[in-house]
């Protein structure tokens, strides 16, 4: 799995990185990104890390929203190059695993944006997550509903859907929950954030919970 993994990551990185900055000019992905940002309780002497920067967008809105200090991390050398070249005062590293090239109690905040379902050792990068985390540190993740993807398959199937294959797994909320806690970060909110409700009865329902967003705490 590993190396067909980095095959098949490798040639995507380029045409990732373009396709999900398309995604972060959308209203939809700018409805998600406030109201995570919304629940980190940041001000302008925060230091956030964005883990999984991509090509830099919620960087940027971290800081007009926050006026935080901010660094980004990303696998992707292509989205950094963008990113660097947008936002060239802000500090891009490149990460090859889930281990963080920054001290102990670092961050104020860290974000996961639409990243822990693609990393390939989630326990250890929550870990490093908690490591660089400050006492009382708050992290947001922000990932797709397990369960609003087990509902869309007929539909996706039938409109000839095809998964992302870089998404290793989805997460349920009692799932994502559980990883969080198993590195000892404690879950302080839960919610969800929604596609456009359309039709009526369960598929409005569900489409009104197609993403997580979870916030959890380093203990003090």
């Amino acid at each position: 799995m590993p190396v067909e993994f980095d095959a098949v990551r490798d040639s995507y990185d380029r045409a990732y990185a373009e396709r999900t900055d398309r995604f972060a000019r959308s209203e939809s992905w700018g409805r998600e990104q406030d109201m995570m940002i919304g629940h980190l309780g940041l001000s302008n002497d925060s230091r956030v890390l964005d883990f999984g920067c991509n090509t830099g967008r919620l960087v940027s809105r971290l800081r007009e929203q926050a006026g935080c200090e901010v660094y980004g991390i990303d696998h992707n050398r292509e989205a950094l190059a963008i990113a660097r070249a947008a936002h060239s005062a802000v500090r891009f590293d490149v990460s090859d695993d889930e281990r963080l090239p920054y001290p102990d109690a670092h961050f104020d905040a860290v974000v996961l944006s639409h990243v822990i379902g693609h990393l390939r050792q989630p326990r250890q990068a929550l870990e490093e997550v908690r490591r660089v985390l400050r006492p009382t540190g708050r992290l947001a993740v922000l990932t797709p509903n397990r369960w609003y993807k087990l509902w869309m398959i007929l539909p996706n199937l039938v409109n000839g859907y095809r998964p992302d294959p870089t998404i290793l797994r989805y997460y349920s909320p009692d799932a994502l929950a559980r990883a969080l806690r198993a590195a000892d970060l404690r879950v302080v909110m839960r919610s969800y954030v929604g596609e456009m409700a359309t039709g009526s009865g369960l598929m409005k329902w569900s489409a009104l919970r197609a993403r997580l967003i979870m916030i959890a705490e380093r203990p003090g």
